[in-house]
């Protein structure tokens, strides 16, 4: 008869501690992240297609009761929810296989990059986080992708791209953004299980996506889990404390544009390439953070974006983010 009762009494612990901790949390956070195929290059060789990403992001401190409660599709339904704003600066950058022919082979990824100021809304419940962002910049050599890869490869002492010039023209970019990431927790604190969807509508790209992460480790709770460039959705600390945990997950997406491989909306550069419409990734993480500051690396492995591509894409994702 004891034994039942443990039983029962052990799950009623687990989620009572899980309702009383939520709370809300008053530090505001600066992130800072870098992405590039060249993070996992000791392993496979790469400098190709969606090449690198850069970001440097404010996120405020979580308000209740206020108009940014009402900017979400889910949350503000339930009785408790905080809300956050968010601001970031970006930069991504595209580039062919065959870096160093002239001109780039018709059947290959275009030239190109991105620069852009993104204004988000985060909203938290207990297990639920949504974000609704918008991305304003440009598209082309304003973007200064030309200066800022071959200025690196020129200081690493690697061979600079020489297609350049072939890259797509400037555009104007707006991109509406929502994410919407679930915790399902099986042990607290310990084991948990992420679903996570995707809306993304714009000239710059056009797709949705969904998927699941699952994590393993200490101090899951104080986290919605490592965010990449391409999710869109800031990875915010909820709870100061340890963390050190495993994360593996899987995602689908079904695209409907994609600048860097279609070329400019309307003139400029365009190309003949055939978007593969369903994609899918799988994705190998590691997080570690203590109180107010946390370190993240995240390893993407991608299927063929277009039907010419040669292979598989791989990248890794770097992730410093300070709380104060």
């Amino acid at each position: 008869m004891k034994i039942k009762i443990y039983f029962l009494v052990i799950p009623c612990f687990l989620l009572s501690n899980q309702f009383d901790n939520f709370k809300k949390n008053e530090n505001q956070i600066i992130s800072i992240l870098t992405e590039n195929d060249a993070y996992f290059e000791p392993f496979i060789k790469s400098d190709k297609y969606y090449t690198a990403g850069h970001y440097i992001s404010y996120v405020s401190s979580e308000y209740e009761n206020i108009f940014l409660n009402k900017i979400a599709l889910l949350s503000y339904l339930y009785d408790n929810n905080y809300s956050r704003f968010n601001i970031t600066l970006n930069q991504e950058i595209y580039t062919p296989a065959s870096k160093y022919t002239i001109p780039p082979p018709k059947n290959d990824a275009l030239y190109g990059a991105a620069f852009f100021v993104t204004f988000g809304v985060i909203n938290r419940t207990r297990n639920l986080m949504e974000q609704i962002s918008l991305d304003i910049g440009f598209v082309g050599p304003w973007a200064l992708g030309k200066q800022i890869q071959n200025g690196i490869h020129k200081i690493t002492n690697n061979r600079s791209s020489l297609g350049w010039d072939y890259q797509i023209k400037n555009e104007f970019l707006l991109n509406l953004n929502y994410g919407l990431i679930y915790r399902w927790t099986f042990i607290e604190d310990f084991f948990d299980i992420l679903p996570q969807a995707n809306i993304f509508l714009g000239n710059s790209y056009t797709a949705i996506s969904a998927g699941a992460r699952m994590r393993i480790g200490y101090g899951i709770k104080n986290d919605f889990g490592i965010q990449k460039y391409k999710s869109k959705i800031s990875q915010i600390i909820v709870e100061d404390g340890l963390k050190i945990y495993a994360l593996v997950g899987i995602n689908g997406s079904i695209v409907g544009r994609n600048i860097f491989i279609e070329g400019n909306t309307f003139g400029g550069v365009k190309s003949n390439l055939k978007l593969n419409r369903f994609l899918y990734e799988y994705e190998l993480g590691l997080m570690i953070g203590y109180k107010y500051i946390s370190l993240s690396y995240l390893y993407t492995r991608s299927s063929k974006a277009f039907k010419t591509q040669n292979d598989l894409h791989s990248y890794g994702s770097i992730r410093l983010e300070i709380s104060f």
